[in-house]
């Protein structure tokens, strides 16, 4: 899976009323998807598609703030699940999971909603339209109830 199989192009482009037999701006739209699901995931830990990922256990104890879980690889670990973490216990080096949403249908409407916003904003700054605020404050109250950590 990938980010194009949370949001597709057509998604994309219908959200930017591109008709679909234009196709010259496919690639920047694509990419476009990819930057705006992207930050979504490094701002808030919520992963849009699944996907095995590691982590090093630098001490006894390992917090993991990656949402959602699916399953654990490696072997011999424990796990306690808080509201906004889980705590992983074991005598191992390497932690190997499993993350991100099998289905992308179950991945939060409002985080869709947030990426197209960031997509459209994108969109239309590099046709040289009418720069808006890059995040507006609802996006930003969207991306900070979806956070996975607190700072």
């Amino acid at each position: 899976m990938s980010y194009i199989s949370v949001i597709s192009l057509e998604t994309a482009k219908n959200y930017l009323r591109v008709d679909d037999d234009l196709t010259e701006d496919d690639n920047s739209i694509t990419s476009m998807i990819n930057a705006a699901l992207r930050h979504i995931e490094n701002y808030t830990n919520v992963l849009v598609y699944a996907r095995d990922k590691s982590y090093d256990f630098d001490d006894e104890v390992l917090r993991v703030y990656d949402y959602p879980i699916n399953s654990t690889i490696t072997a011999d670990v424990t796990s306690e699940r808080k509201s906004l973490y889980t705590n992983y216990s074991g005598s191992v080096s390497l932690l190997e999971l499993n993350v991100g949403y099998v289905d992308p249908l179950e991945v939060p409407d409002d985080l869709i909603q947030v990426a197209l916003e960031m997509i459209d904003i994108m969109y239309y700054i590099q046709k040289g339209g009418e720069s808006k605020a890059v995040i507006t404050p609802l996006m930003q109250d969207i991306l900070d109830s979806n956070k996975r950590f607190i700072i």
